[in-house]
């Protein structure tokens, strides 16, 4: 995750409000949960849009870090696309907030092989996911 900070490597959100809180990044921060083709994906294939943005960016040559405050539903599909060589991402920020597939998310990114920061069970959110990527900024 530093080594991926320090070469400006995006940082792709699953909701604006945890772009808008990253702050002092040189490098890109994106969030695609609005974008009309992303809308599209999500329809076509019955997902949400979260995780239709992770194909999204996947599909458009993303690099970096992962970083989820809200929804598990983008922690699995990053999850799945990196394991199928689809996505090249370098770590994930995976502490959504809820009881519906947040605990479980995080619980599957913790035994994966991808580098992660998560909190257990069902706590997590905005603030949560805002001052793990600003934390990690302040020490490049």
């Amino acid at each position: 995750a530093m080594d991926s900070l320090r070469n400006k490597e995006t940082i792709l959100t699953d909701i604006n409000m945890v772009k808008y809180g990253i702050t002092r990044y040189e490098g890109d921060v994106e969030c695609y949960i609005r974008n009309e083709e992303v809308i599209k994906i999500a329809k076509e294939n019955q997902i949400t849009r979260a995780a239709a943005a992770m194909r999204y960016a996947a599909a458009n040559d993303f690099e970096g870090i992962v970083v989820s405050g809200n929804a598990p539903t983008a922690v699995f599909e990053a999850m799945d696309l990196y394991q199928k060589g689809e996505m090249n991402l370098k770590a994930i920020v995976g502490v959504p907030v809820g009881f519906v597939g947040a605990a479980d998310s995080k619980e599957a990114l913790s035994n994966s092989n991808i580098p992660n920061i998560i909190v257990e069970g069902p706590k997590g959110g905005t603030p949560i996911a805002v001052a793990c990527v600003n934390s990690l900024i302040q020490h490049l």
